[in-house]
């Protein structure tokens, strides 16, 4: 009895033993892993678990800035600092146009509160602009122009005496040519007539009347000095409608349109007599500053600025210095 349980005891483990019943070989089996051994360190396992370790690690970090989508943005960020001036120029539309477009409660009062403050950072500016002006005579414009009723009317004075010496001296080598028509339509030819002859009585300039019909003087013109026929003249010189007065440059030919096809008044016609000179180059600029009814204030004048970054600023103390701005 014995002998044969020994025997069918040998014969069950030869037979588990043999291809009938071997253990597959696939990749979570025994025996694909039976080289990895039992007790021996595996270090493509113990990556794995750092990589496992690290994410799960991670992920509060990750949802916080999921919940929390600010502070990235804000880490991001790189335009001008939220409730400046230029931060408020860019931002305030869009505030307004959400406003209009959803006008909660909410909407409407962050649109006016940003509103109430572009507007108080613009009455602190005034202020600011005010005090100093007041204390630099660079800065104070009423210095050049004065205010009071009685400064205003001694500067206008003042620029009307400069503006007569400044004709006077202008009509020693200047003189106007005036275009006039009588059979065509020229309803201020007798107007602007008087006008030169004030000027020429005035001023000494001297004038020329052309006749663009043939056409005899008109009564209100200097009859001294006779007229002339337009032979072509009036086309060199571009005249597009009677009455035209040019200020001409006898030594070199030159000219320049005053008015054309306008009657106009003595103070309109002395402005622009001098402003075609100063045009012309014929008078400087200093000249044509003692016909202005304002203190003879000199004009801040450009200086050469090195910019301190990219965008072209300049240091403001730089500034301050070299346009000779009390401090």
């Amino acid at each position: 009895m014995l002998l044969f349980r020994l025997f069918t005891l040998v014969v069950t483990m030869t037979w588990f033993s043999g291809s009938a019943f071997a253990l597959p070989d696939h990749e979570h089996s025994f025996r694909a892993k039976q080289k990895e051994g039992w007790f021996f360190y595996n270090e493509k396992i113990e990556k794995k678990k750092k990589k496992l370790k690290a994410a799960v690690n991670k992920a509060p970090e990750q949802a916080e800035k999921d919940h929390n989508p600010k502070k990235t943005l804000a880490q991001k960020y790189d335009g001008p600092p939220p409730m400046s001036a230029a931060w408020l120029k860019v931002n305030l539309p869009k505030y307004l146009n959400n406003a209009l477009d959803n006008p909660t409660p909410n909407n409407v009062r962050a649109y006016l509160a940003l509103q109430k403050l572009a507007l108080d950072k613009s009455t602190r500016f005034s202020e600011a602009a005010k005090s100093l002006a007041m204390i630099d005579p660079v800065l104070d414009e009423t210095t050049r122009h004065p205010v009071a009723t009685s400064g205003v009317n001694i500067a206008k004075a003042m620029g009307a005496k400069g503006s007569d010496n400044l004709l006077k001296k202008m009509a020693k080598s200047l003189g106007l040519f005036v275009y006039y028509s009588q059979r065509q339509m020229c309803p201020y030819c007798d107007l602007i007539g008087s006008l030169v002859s004030a000027y020429k009585r005035l001023y000494g300039f001297t004038v020329l009347p052309v006749s663009l019909d043939g056409s005899p003087l008109p009564t209100s013109f200097p009859s001294n000095e006779g007229y002339k026929i337009d032979k072509g003249q009036s086309k060199y010189m571009k005249v597009k409608a009677a009455p035209a007065i040019y200020l001409v440059k006898a030594s070199t030919g030159e000219f320049v349109s005053v008015i054309q096809g306008a009657s106009i008044s003595m103070e309109e016609f002395r402005q622009r007599l001098i402003f075609a000179a100063l045009a012309k180059g014929w008078i400087t600029e200093d000249e044509y500053r003692t016909s202005l009814p304002e203190n003879n204030v000199p004009y801040l004048q450009e200086v050469n600025a090195v910019p301190t970054d990219k965008s072209g600023f300049v240091n403001p103390e730089y500034i301050v210095k070299m346009l000779g701005v009390s401090q």
